[in-house]
């Protein structure tokens, strides 16, 4: 029977030396696996944040794209207004020229049947 079990001086040693560091690589592989875990949430977390600071990025270029479209857009439509307003007084000034000429005419003609 004593073949059969491990001699006193082998279970000596193995409590004595390999047990200790067995059960201590156990608690610090344990242990590692615990600081990998969080450090892996850590580092997901990281990864969302830039995600979501990489949207509000691009949401805010979007945006900003946005307001200088509708800025040229309102400075179109304040070039077109300004256009319409430039023509309107060209065509205002047009026509007091025309009633202008229209009355120095109408003076002219007056001014001969009073002459006759």
């Amino acid at each position: 029977m004593s073949a059969r079990w491990p001699s006193s001086t082998f279970l000596k040693i193995y409590i004595t030396k390999l047990a200790p560091v067995v059960l201590e690589t156990a608690l610090i592989d344990r242990m590692l696996h615990r600081l990998k875990v969080p450090y892996a949430m850590e580092g997901l977390l990281h990864s969302l944040k830039v995600a979501y600071a990489m949207d509000g990025l691009l949401h805010s270029l979007k945006v900003t794209y946005a307001m200088d479209g509708l800025l040229h857009s309102l400075k179109v439509a304040y070039a077109m207004d300004g256009l319409l307003h430039s023509l309107k007084v060209a065509f205002a000034m047009d026509g007091l020229v025309h009633s202008l000429k229209g009355s120095h005419v109408i003076d002219g003609l007056l001014h001969r049947l009073k002459v006759s």
